[in-house]
């Protein structure tokens, strides 16, 4: 279970809130730094999708630093834990982002947010807590499933590709010669018929040939080798 807002960072952020509100009431609107607002929407996706069961904390800030700047986050990092801890107020949060983003930065940090928890050991969590956002955001539901559906795929796309190179133990810069080298030492390794032994044994090797096959033929198109 999550834990109540008490933490001295919420205290600290809930007090900069309440300055703001105090100077728009007395000075005008007053533009925040929205990235704040962005980070602790990350902290909520990433504790609704329990990505960190199915990455590390390194691959986490990875992702992070792609959307911030990096010395942002390497400052802020203690913070964003400490949020993973807390209830996070969303719905005063989008409140906040609807008054000074703009809709296409609103776009753009959903499609953040869908590749930020790829991975997820809780996709129906996960889909649940960034529709909540979208939701919030005052984004279409047309325009959320369209980057959902995009997005989750591209991702996926790219993390299959590395896959295929791990398999045959090759880096994505190999030459064609390489890969046939790699390809035909592992396609013997593993050939059913290059092996006695059981039949469970047997299925276990079918399955790793019909791995290094399919990876080594994706690399070739990929390449543009035939």
């Amino acid at each position: 279970m999550l834990k109540g807002v008490s933490g001295i960072w919420l205290g600290l952020f809930a007090g900069c809130i309440l300055d703001m509100q105090w100077k728009s009431i007395n000075t005008g609107p007053k533009k925040i730094d929205q990235r704040v607002n962005n980070l602790m929407l990350s902290a909520y996706v990433v504790q609704m999708s329990s990505v960190l069961n199915a990455i590390s904390y390194n691959e986490l800030k990875k992702r992070l630093d792609s959307f911030f700047p990096e010395e942002f986050i390497d400052i802020r990092f203690t913070f964003f834990n400490e949020l993973l801890h807390q209830r996070i107020q969303v719905d005063a949060i989008c409140k906040q982002i609807n008054l000074y983003v703009v809709q296409e930065e609103k776009i753009n940090l959903l499609k953040f947010l869908i590749s930020l928890s790829e991975s997820s050991a809780q996709q129906a969590n996960r889909t649940k807590a960034i529709y909540y956002i979208a939701n919030k955001l005052n984004i279409d539901e047309d325009v959320f499933q369209l980057n959902f559906k995009s997005y989750s795929n591209t991702h996926s796309h790219q993390q299959k590709e590395k896959q295929y190179y791990t398999i045959l133990n090759v880096s994505q810069n190999i030459t064609y010669a390489e890969l046939r080298k790699a390809y035909y030492k592992l396609a013997k390794q593993y050939h059913p018929d290059m092996n006695n032994g059981s039949p469970q044994n047997q299925k276990m090797l079918n399955e790793k040939f019909r791995l290094v096959t399919e990876a080594y033929e994706k690399i070739k198109e990929t390449k543009g080798w035939k």
